[in-house]
């Protein structure tokens, strides 16, 4: 069984190494997960990575309609599917917060490739004025 490592995106370091702090395994993926959706077109800068990200926070409007939902689920499953070939895609499920009209829960469910564990991850998405 191979083990997935990422740098941990909240450099920190390492505390023998000095070195930045790594994330393995799960906690890897559910970072890569997390940072393809918060990405938006472009925000790579320029070249073959300019088109990775989902757009899914430019869905986020004034106020929650079911169709708003289905969209953002859709453009989850698209940057997920896309770009992260380590994990098969089960679900993805889109909860409005009430007491914000224009922020949502998205909560991806997935499997690691090779690996029996059903693992999710919860992406609280608030659109600021």
């Amino acid at each position: 069984m191979s083990t997935f490592r990422d740098i941990d995106l909240k450099f920190t370091r390492h505390p023998i190494t000095g070195d930045v702090a790594q994330k393995s395994d799960n906690s890897a993926i559910a970072q890569s997960i997390r940072e393809l959706v918060l990405t938006s077109v472009g925000d790579w800068g320029y070249g073959a990575d300019r088109e990775i990200g989902g757009n899914v926070y430019d869905l986020l409007g004034e106020n929650y309609h079911p169709l708003t939902g289905q969209n953002i689920r859709g453009a989850v499953f698209e940057v997920v599917t896309s770009f992260e070939p380590r994990v098969e895609l089960r679900d993805v499920t889109v909860q409005s917060m009430m007491d914000q009209p224009n922020a949502v829960v998205v909560t991806i469910t997935y499997m690691i490739l090779n690996r029996p564990d059903i693992e999710t991850v919860n992406i609280p998405l608030v659109r600021l004025r």
